[in-house]
């Protein structure tokens, strides 16, 4: 795999992975962000809506009451502002005719004395474990319905108080009016401190997780695009910059090792800090091979000059010394054989046998060169024949000066054999 590759594929995964984790953890955040804004819508719906209530409850019904006390009959009964969950129902629908927010809020109630009031499965079930559990005040939740995402919250709504308890424990002590307008049998036989109502508000939120889909595409479009953007501005770094001088420095090495003779060409410095390192240790390396490199041509000329010198010395003593061992010979021979003769000499590679002394004292090794010298001389006399290899043994006369000669040391596990 060349370089170029290989960064392109590292860049590139390293990449991918830190764009895939930043559109997931920016997806992430936008749904927990519109999960909080529904949160914060919900509570901002659900507060005016108590607003309202608390106004009609505390401030404007009995204000009204107090007022009509002398004209009211006991079965007169007019929901509009006798009702505070009708006045909030009422309220909240004008609202939506004006703001056009798509959410779901509703004051609900078990056997409610509005049918547009009653709980729903949900609603009913929250609204039993309030009175099961006086310290439920508050649930939360995301929920699914016909295929789109909501958040829904529900909170404790209405208590049964004393003074409601007259329109709520029997038809006979409700007012007519009542009566006629919602049934005899709707929100009857309630029973004080019964938690009657839950307010349940349910806020979109597939709207806001969808724009938060679209934004993670538009994201990952443009991360993709400066992808792309990388890439290309990549390869020409890579092109242009890093390979160029790399194939210039191969290209110089490659031509240096075809031709020696190059040594000690340089390179242009390149761009990029490291790279003119790069360049001028290449530089420095060359020049000083090609400084090497003549010294040692020098140098092995002049030792080829005094090899020469030295081997033309060699042979001229080489010849000195044969001329002299010939005349050494030769007067040996006249010494040893004055009539004249032939010397043989005769070598034999042999092994010493199972019954045989060996032929030196202290000799190793079972095999042995034994060498053989005949000659038409004088011949050893035999009472010298046992000292031949005796150190410094002579016969030589100091008059005539003939004689065996003998002045060497005897040489161990290199016999000779004289015969």
């Amino acid at each position: 795999m060349t370089i170029r590759r290989g960064l392109l594929i590292y860049t590139s995964v390293i990449y991918l992975i830190g764009a895939i984790l930043v559109v997931l953890l920016v997806n992430s955040h936008m749904r927990g962000q519109a999960l909080t804004e529904a949160e914060s819508k919900a509570m901002l719906v659900l507060d005016r809506n108590l607003a309202t209530h608390a106004f009609y409850t505390h401030q404007l019904k009995p204000r009204i009451f107090e007022w009509s006390e002398p004209f009211r009959t006991p079965e007169y009964f007019e929901p509009t502002w006798m009702s505070a969950t009708y006045a909030v129902r009422e309220i909240d629908r004008y609202f939506k005719t004006l703001s056009h927010n798509d959410y779901y809020y509703r004051e609900c109630a078990i056997n409610a004395l509005s049918p547009q009031n009653e709980a729903d499965s949900t609603e009913n079930a929250f609204i039993r474990a309030l009175n099961d559990d006086p310290a439920l005040m508050k649930q939360s939740m995301i929920r699914v319905m016909d295929g789109k995402q909501y958040f829904q919250t529900r909170r404790r709504g209405e208590m049964m108080e004393e003074t409601c308890l007259r329109r709520h424990s029997t038809p006979d002590k409700a007012p007519a009016d009542l009566v006629r307008i919602y049934g005899p049998t709707r929100s009857f036989n309630r029973q004080e401190g019964e938690a009657i109502t839950a307010i349940s508000i349910r806020i979109p939120l597939s709207a806001a997780y969808a724009e938060a889909d679209r934004f993670s595409v538009w994201l990952s479009g443009l991360l993709i695009c400066m992808l792309l953007g990388i890439y290309v501005g990549q390869h020409q770094i890579n092109r242009f910059w890093l390979l160029r001088s790399l194939e210039m420095l191969r290209t110089k090495v490659t031509e240096i090792a075809g031709n020696p003779r190059l040594l000690g060409e340089t390179l242009p410095m390149p761009r990029g800090q490291e790279l003119q390192y790069l360049g001028a240790a290449f530089n420095t390396l060359s020049k000083a091979l090609k400084e090497s490199l003549d010294q040692l041509e020098d140098r092995v000329t002049d030792r080829t000059r005094e090899l020469n010198t030295v081997n033309i010395r060699l042979k001229q003593e080489m010849i000195q010394r044969e001329k002299l061992t010939t005349e050494l010979i030769k007067s040996k021979k006249r010494e040893a054989m004055p009539s004249g003769g032939v010397i043989i000499l005769s070598a034999e590679n042999r092994g010493i046998l199972p019954d045989e002394e060996p032929p030196v004292a202290g000799m190793t090794g079972d095999r042995f060169v034994q060498i053989t010298i005949r000659d038409q001389g004088e011949g050893i006399p035999a009472k010298n024949l046992s000292r031949i290899f005796d150190p410094y043994f002579s016969t030589r006369d100091r008059f005539t000066q003939k004689g065996m000669g003998r002045s060497k040391n005897r040489l161990l596990n290199e016999p000779t054999s004289a015969t």
